[in-house]
C-alpha cells in the first residue's frame, strides 16, 4: 500500500472516531442540560402555583378577620340572642358568603358547636371539633387556614347542592374543601368562631389562574403548554387538563407510581408524566390537612413536546458546527501532507535508481 494511501486513511479513522465521540458528548451534553432546565422550570411554576392556592386561602382568612371584628357577629353570640336576631344575623351572613362565591359559612360556639349555617336547610347545634382547621383554631386559639376533606355526612349537614356536586366529579360523596377559621374574641375572651371556605371540586378558577399566570394560557402545536390539576386523593377534582372529547378529565385517576410516591410516602413526585393522552414534565407536590396528613396533590406540568423539539434543533445544530469544523480540518491534514510526501516519494525513487 503506498505511503500517501496509509497516511490518508489513518487520517480517515482518527477524525471518525473523533467526530463519533464528540457527537456522543454533544447529544449527551445537550440532553441532560435541555431535561435539568425543563426540571427547573417545572419547580418554579409549581411553587407560583402554590403562591395562588395559598393566596386564596389567605383571602378568606382576611375576610374573616374584618368580618370577626364586626358588632354583628358578636351580637349574634351574646344571651340571650332570640330566633329574630339569629334569622337577621344569617341572612346578612348569607348575603356575604354569596358575594364572596363561598359554599360555607359557619359560625361556631367556643366549642365548636355550630350556631347558625348560611345555605339551606340551615342545620345547627352539630359539633364541628374534629374538623383539622376548627381544631387547631381550638387548640391555639388563633386563625387557622388550610385543605381539610369534608364526609358525606358533612356535605349533608353543610347544605343542599354541595353533594349533588361532588357526585358529577366523580363516584366519591367527598370533598376537598379550601378555608380558614378565625376566633371571634371579646375583652381578651374567645366567644366565637367563623368558618369560611370552599369546595375544590368541579371549581375551575384556582387552576385556570394558575395555567394563565404561568403558562399564559398558550398553545404548542395545538396542545396546551401548561396545565394544572388539584387531586383529592388520586382522584382529578378540578383540571385544565382536557380529555380526548375536550372536557375537562375531572373524575379520572393518576398513575399508581405517581400515587405511592405522593400519597403513601408523602413525597413530591418530579418527572414525565403521560396526563390522559399526552407526555407532559411534571411535578406533583402533597396536600397536607392542618394535621400533616396528606389528602391530596397539587400537579403542575409542562408539555414534553417543546423540549423534545428544542433539543432536537440545539442537538442538530451543535453538530452541524462540530462536523463543519471537523471536515474543514478533514481536508486541510488531508491535503496538506502531500507537501511532505512526495518530496519523501522523489527521494525514494532517486534511492532506488541509484
Amino acid at each position: 500500500m503506498k505511503l500517501q494511501t496509509k497516511f490518508n486513511l489513518g487520517i480517515v479513522v482518527v477524525f471518525v472516531v473523533l467526530a463519533a465521540s464528540i457527537g456522543a458528548l454533544s447529544i449527551h451534553f445537550v440532553n441532560a442540560n435541555t431535561i435539568r432546565e425543563a426540571k427547573n422550570r417545572v419547580s418554579i411554576y409549581t411553587r407560583a402555583a402554590w403562591e395562588i392556592h395559598d393566596g386564596r386561602v389567605a383571602q378568606i382568612e382576611a375576610a374573616l378577620e374584618v368580618l370577626a371584628r364586626t358588632q354583628m357577629v358578636e351580637e349574634a353570640l351574646q344571651p340571650p340572642a332570640d330566633g329574630w336576631e339569629l334569622l337577621e344575623v344569617r341572612e346578612k351572613l348569607e348575603r356575604i358568603r354569596r358575594e364572596q362565591e363561598m359554599d360555607v359559612l359557619n359560625l361556631l360556639a367556643p366549642d365548636g358547636t355550630v350556631v347558625l349555617r348560611t345555605r339551606y336547610p340551615y342545620a345547627t347545634g352539630d359539633n364541628l371539633a374534629d374538623d383539622p382547621i376548627v381544631q387547631q383554631l381550638i387548640t391555639g386559639q388563633e386563625n387557622s387556614a388550610g385543605n381539610i376533606i369534608l364526609t358525606r355526612d358533612r356535605l349533608e349537614l353543610e347544605g343542599e347542592g354541595l353533594i349533588e356536586r361532588v357526585l358529577t366529579i366523580g363516584p366519591v360523596p367527598q370533598a376537598m374543601f379550601a378555608g380558614a377559621a378565625v376566633p371571634i374574641v371579646q375583652g381578651g375572651e374567645m366567644i366565637g368562631i367563623l368558618e369560611m371556605g370552599t369546595l375544590l371540586n368541579g371549581a375551575v378558577e384556582e387552576v385556570d389562574r394558575i395555567r394563565d399566570a404561568v403558562f399564559a394560557n398558550e398553545a404548542y402545536e395545538g396542545k396546551p403548554v401548561g396545565t394544572a390539576t388539584l387531586f383529592m386523593g388520586d382522584l382529578r377534582i378540578s383540571t385544565n387538563v382536557l380529555d380526548d372529547q375536550g372536557r375537562r378529565a375531572v373524575g379520572t385517576r393518576v398513575s399508581d407510581e405517581v400515587a405511592e410516591q405522593v400519597l403513601e410516602d408523602g413525597e413530591a413526585w418530579t418527572g414525565r408524566a403521560y396526563v390522559v393522552d399526552t407526555w407532559y414534565l411534571s411535578q406533583y407536590d402533597p396536600i397536607r390537612d392542618p394535621n400533616g396528613d396528606v389528602i391530596g396533590m397539587l400537579y403542575v406540568g409542562e408539555l414534553e413536546e417543546i423540549y423534545l423539539d428544542l433539543r432536537r434543533r440545539a442537538v442538530a445544530m451543535f453538530l452541524a458546527v462540530v462536523f463543519g469544523g471537523m471536515l474543514v480540518a478533514f481536508l486541510t491534514f488531508y491535503f496538506l501532507p502531500r507537501g511532505v510526501v512526495q518530496p519523501i516519494k522523489k527521494l525514494s525513487d532517486a534511492t532506488q535508481q541509484l
